[in-house]
């Protein structure tokens, strides 16, 4: 593979990562792409994370440290690390996580092969600390270039999960949707969020079978932990959220967006088991929905008709009760 001399801005949100950046970022500086520049965001890390940053940034000059005085988030340590950068590519990795040392070049190799391409996806597996993997979290048959229903495929999931870490994306075509603003609260789908603007805007997207982004699986991350009401509340929240923020570009596709949000909140980890559960956040899911029924009434029935018992009756779960679900979002919103 020929050696381009493309930089690649790869931006990384650190949030007391101390056991894990090193790893990531020295995975990234191993990229047989050498022109590149590591951009890491210490998001006022309370660890060793920003003294283990400044001793890497010393043996190389690609790397740019970028110092947060307050904590943000992940989307707004992002956006930090975007408006920082001068790559005419960018790609973004979790700072538990590490890439293939081919990544970079396979991705950027296929951009500029393709006229039109402005995303280029890859497969991701698995790993735990001691870097065994285990199976794939995203995977592809072939490579594939396509260049058209791009949102509706995104929505259906069909390049994946909406996560921004396994992608390569033009400049150009991410920039603005990774800089809006969003509040602190929908930080656990922000990815989607920024996506549905650039696959919306994309004219063409390769998939590629490789895998190569390695996921850290850490049994005791705060997403494990949190309880599925709070979850399941974030995550409509966030759907929401997303309404607002594309209801001048995207209404004509709010349709695909209900679609998307409503397979995440089907999800095994939004499970609940009782109605009791929603009861700490009766508040915010309230005031959720009245939003959404500001924004796009539409949308709720679309949820409700998601949780729909007959069209799970073959699903066996104890820990859900489809039809509590249903009745709460019934109502919350007064249907």
């Amino acid at each position: 593979m020929l050696a381009l001399p493309t930089l690649v801005s790869i931006i990384v949100p650190a949030f007391n990562a101390a056991g894990q950046i090193r790893r990531c970022v020295e995975s990234i500086l191993r990229q047989t792409h050498r022109e590149i520049e590591v951009i890491v965001v210490n998001d006022c890390s309370a660890d060793d994370t920003l003294a283990i940053l400044d001793d890497l940034a010393v043996s190389d000059p690609r790397i740019k440290v970028i110092r947060l005085f307050e904590n943000v988030g992940v989307h707004a340590a992002r956006a930090r690390g975007v408006r920082e950068s001068g790559g005419e590519y960018l790609a973004f990795v979790d700072a538990d996580d590490w890439i293939d040392p081919k990544m970079i070049a396979a991705l950027l190799n296929e951009a500029t092969t393709f006229p039109g391409a402005d995303i280029v996806v890859c497969g991701a597996v698995l790993a735990n600390g001691i870097g065994q993997c285990g199976r794939h979290k995203v995977r592809f048959r072939r490579r594939k270039a396509i260049d058209y229903r791009l949102l509706e495929r995104f929505c259906q999931l069909e390049f994946g999960s909406g996560v921004l870490w396994n992608k390569l994306y033009r400049a150009d075509l991410i920039r603005p949707f990774a800089l809006k603003r969003l509040e602190r609260r929908v930080d656990a789908s922000e990815d989607y969020i920024v996506n549905i603007g650039c696959f919306a805007n994309a004219h063409r997207v390769i998939t590629l079978p490789e895998t190569y982004y390695y996921y850290y699986e850490n049994p005791e991350s705060a997403s494990r932990a949190a309880p599925t009401a709070m979850g399941f509340s974030r995550t409509l929240r966030a759907y929401v959220a997303c309404l607002e923020t594309y209801a001048d570009s995207l209404r004509g596709e709010f349709s695909l967006i209900s679609s998307l949000y409503a397979r995440q909140l089907n999800h095994a980890c939004y499970r609940v088991g009782s109605l009791m559960d929603f009861k700490l956040m009766s508040g915010e899911l309230q005031e959720t929905l009245e939003r959404l029924a500001r924004i796009y009434p539409e949308g709720a029935y679309a949820l409700v008709h998601s949780f729909d018992v007959e069209q799970h009756n073959k699903l066996k779960s104890s820990i859900h009760d489809f039809r509590q679900v249903r009745q709460t979002i019934l109502s919350l919103t007064g249907m």
